[in-house]
This record gives structure tokens, sequence and C-alpha cells, in this order.
């Protein structure tokens, strides 16, 4: 089931409520809340990973979402218009040792079951 996909601008106020959005659309589909409450925290982090650190905050600059709902799994496609990550790997990194930008990756990594970072296009999988 597609819950959403389309763009919205490089916009705080805008990631807020289409996360909103989406958590409403969810909730019909999963009724666990510690599932919800991960997905709000893995949208949370990626959108705003793409808008800050993607972006750079440039509101014409889009951050590209598709979110959908296969077979007991909620699979999250966040893709920014920046230049993208080089390798990354968030494995053997501490919080200590990472900057902003790296510890929101790795508090997807935690909640998620799959994560996968190409160039600017990341896939976060959770499954219930």
């Amino acid at each position: 089931m597609m819950v959403y996909n389309n763009y919205i601008q490089s916009d705080f106020k805008l990631m807020l409520r289409t996360r909103d959005e989406i958590l409403d659309v969810l909730a019909g589909d999963i009724d666990d809340e510690s599932v919800l409450f991960n997905t709000k925290l893995v949208l949370d982090e990626l959108m705003s990973n793409a808008i800050k650190h993607g972006n750079k905050n440039e509101l014409h600059r889009r951050v590209h979402l598709n979110v959908e709902v296969h077979n007991k799994s909620l699979v999250i496609q966040v893709m920014d218009e920046g230049d993208g990550l080089a390798d990354v790997s968030i494995a053997h990194k501490t919080f200590a040792s990472m900057d902003e930008f790296g510890r929101g990756l790795m508090i997807v990594n935690a909640l998620a079951d799959e994560l996968s970072i190409q160039q600017n296009r990341v896939r976060a999988v959770l499954r219930f």
C-alpha cells in the first residue's frame, strides 16, 4: 500500500505537517504504538537531515519522500537534492565520534531493521 509518494520544499514546518499526515494514514494499518513512535523518529531524522544537510535549508530544493507498507514492513525512502554522501559506514562509530548528522543516522540505524544509503537517497525498513 502506498502511503505517500511526493516531495516537499525544504521547510521544517511543512516537514512536520507531512510527517503527521503520514502517521495518520499509517495508524489505520499499524496498531503497534511503538512502531508508530519509531516511524515518527525515523521520518523526523531522515527528512530533517535531507533539509538541513542535503539541501542546505534552501527552500527551492525539494525532499522527495516515498513511504510504503508491504507485508508487515514499512519502507521509507528519502532523497534530497544535495551532493549526497560518499561511502557511509555507521556500524563502528560511536555518538562521541560523530557530528550532528551522523547521530541522526545512528538513531535511524538503531530503530530500523534495514538501512541503506546511496549518495543522496536513504532507505529505511521497519518491520512490524
